[in-house]
């Protein structure tokens, strides 16, 4: 299609193919993000074993206090 033929095209349908590369662009990005969100039962999991990581941490680090003074 030439510059010329594409001028000649009626506004709906620019707006038409605009709105179609839009949707072309975006949509894998929101498949992605709606497939990359965890379940509410993995999620529960990792905040378990986050929590459980932080409790060994601060004991360590109370260890780790209590041997230098």
């Amino acid at each position: 299609m030439s510059k010329t033929q594409a001028g000649d095209a009626p506004g709906g349908a620019v707006r038409c193919r605009a709105k179609t590369l839009f949707r072309a662009l975006i949509n894998p990005i929101l498949d992605h993000l709606n497939s990359s969100v965890p379940e509410p039962d993995e999620l529960e999991q990792d905040i378990e074993k986050l929590s459980a990581w932080r409790i060994t941490l601060d004991k360590r680090l109370k260890e780790t206090a209590k041997a230098r003074v």
